[in-house]
Formats: C-alpha cells, sequence, structure tokens
C-alpha cells in the first residue's frame, strides 16, 4: 500500500485473539485479578488442594465469556496438573470428535457418538463425570455383545483414574473360567 506521496507504507497484520489473549494475560490488570484470586482461596489449588508454598499456582477461566471483565467467581485456581484436566473438561464436542478420529479406532468413536446422541454429554463435563459415563457405555457394550472393552480418557485429556476399567460383570466371567 502507498500513500498519498507514493511512498510504500507497511500495513501492521491486526491481531489475533490469541494475540490479544497473551498481551492480555501479561498485563498489569490480569496480575492483579490473578493475585486477589489466589489470595481469595487461601494460596491453594482449589481441586487438589496443595499450596502455593509447593508448586507455583495458576488461575483457570471456567469460561471466556467475560474475558478482560472477569469476576472472582469466573476464576478458578489450579495447580499445574489439575490446570490441564481443567482446560480439557471444557473441551467442545467437536475437539472430542477429532481426538476420537485421530485414534483411528471404532470404540472411541463409538463413544463420543453415543454420548453426542444424548447420553450424559454436556461441555465442561469434569473428569469425574466423563469417568461415569464411561463406564456406563462400556456397560452397555457389554450387556450388548458379552466383550469387555476398557477405554482410557486420558486420550481426551481427562484424568482417569481406571484406565484399563472393565465391567464388573465381565471381570466376574473371567474368574469362574
Amino acid at each position: 500500500m502507498f500513500d498519498l506521496f507514493g511512498n510504500h507504507v507497511v500495513q501492521p497484520k491486526p491481531k489475533t485473539t490469541k494475540d490479544e489473549y497473551k498481551e492480555y494475560i501479561a498485563s498489569a490488570k490480569w496480575k492483579r485479578i490473578r493475585d486477589a484470586k489466589i489470595e481469595s482461596v487461601g494460596g491453594v489449588c482449589e481441586r487438589c488442594g496443595i499450596s502455593r508454598f509447593s508448586v507455583i499456582l495458576e488461575v483457570h477461566h471456567l469460561h471466556y465469556r467475560t474475558l478482560k471483565k472477569e469476576r472472582l467467581e469466573d476464576l478458578q485456581v489450579l495447580c499445574h496438573d489439575c490446570h490441564k484436566y481443567a482446560d480439557a473438561e471444557r473441551q467442545t464436542i467437536e475437539e472430542l470428535e477429532k481426538k476420537a478420529r485421530q485414534q483411528k479406532s471404532s470404540l472411541y468413536i463409538g463413544f463420543i457418538e453415543w454420548i453426542k446422541r444424548g447420553n450424559d454429554y454436556h461441555k465442561g463435563m469434569t473428569s469425574h463425570q466423563m469417568t461415569q459415563s464411561k463406564e456406563k457405555f462400556l456397560n452397555m457394550l457389554f450387556d450388548r455383545q458379552k466383550k469387555a472393552y476398557a477405554l482410557d480418557l486420558r486420550v481426551f485429556g481427562y484424568h482417569d483414574p481406571e484406565p484399563n476399567w472393565r465391567p464388573k460383570s465381565a471381570i466376574s466371567q473371567w474368574r469362574e473360567l
């Protein structure tokens, strides 16, 4: 682009949402909000209870609807490990579908399809809720097919306390053999 005198003028690139987010997170305003939130919960992870004296605490946005105008209730103080799981729990069904397809496994794809059809999915599911859905799905499969499957929720970024969990009725049948 040229100005009125024929001089070449370089247009600055418009900021992306990601650029704006990074700029905001580095701002003094955010640092004040972050510090106030950490103080308001006593300087501990709101999920596991670990202290700020043991780890560096992070502040998680429960949603981005109020970004730059957050209230303390819109935020959650978490350690790094808990923050990873909290971010996974905010995933959309489209993101879960993509991860299921990447596994190239009909079991993972079937699980997400089952969830989409109204079987327990709502945005913002916790790892605990996703584990309950997994168990319900695997029990349903066992009842229909008499085959026991295991499904690891870590594929989707969730905490999975028992990635090799199988329906109890399947385990008792194996013991009888």
